[in-house]
């Protein structure tokens, strides 16, 4: 073993030499492998996050069967369970949002997804409130415009016979 000789070894027997020399490599190695783990483990962490959070995105998003009122998410019985583990199973395959999704659907119909997909007759479901929307924002705007000129153009001149009959009953008032 050729290489690093400490200062103080030039008093020790071969043997103890030998044996510091290996525990400082040793030492090195050790030190290099618990670099390399700890890299691998923020990798695999950061994909384990992703998946976990993928997960919880697509609970958040189916509908309990049997029950069809709540969130596979928030529902804690046996017909969610087999949903949740499918999930999981499909999410750590590697799967994407969508195709978990189709999965779903084309097992317990459309009705399993919370949220409406975009194609067919459900595009008025994201289309309709938003056209809704404009048209009742023209639609006052064009009103408040109307009536604003049709107030400023049909206002009678002041009279101020009627003018001076209101400003002395008030003051008839005040006595």
């Amino acid at each position: 073993m050729g290489g690093f000789v400490f200062p103080q070894a030039a008093a020790l027997p071969g043997k103890e030499i030998e044996s510091m020399q290996s525990a400082v490599l040793s030492t090195k190695y050790r030190a290099l492998i618990l670099v390399l783990l700890f890299c691998f483990a923020l990798a695999f962490s950061s994909e384990t996050r992703k998946a976990v959070q993928l997960k919880h995105k697509i609970l958040d998003n189916l509908i309990a069967p049997f029950c069809w009122s709540q969130l596979v998410s928030q529902r804690y019985s046996e017909a969610a369970d087999p949903i949740r583990s499918k999930v999981h199973v499909l999410v750590t395959a590697g799967k994407s949002r969508a195709e978990i999704f189709d999965h779903f659907a084309d097992r317990h119909g459309e009705r399993i997804l919370a949220a409406l997909r975009a194609q067919g007759f459900n595009i008025q479901g994201y289309l309709l409130p938003w056209v809704v929307l404009i048209f009742g924002a023209c639609w006052l705007f064009f009103v408040k415009r109307l009536k604003k000129a049709s107030i400023a153009g049909n206002a009678p001149p002041a009279n101020e016979h009627y003018i001076s009959l209101g400003g002395k009953e008030l003051r008839d008032m005040d006595r």
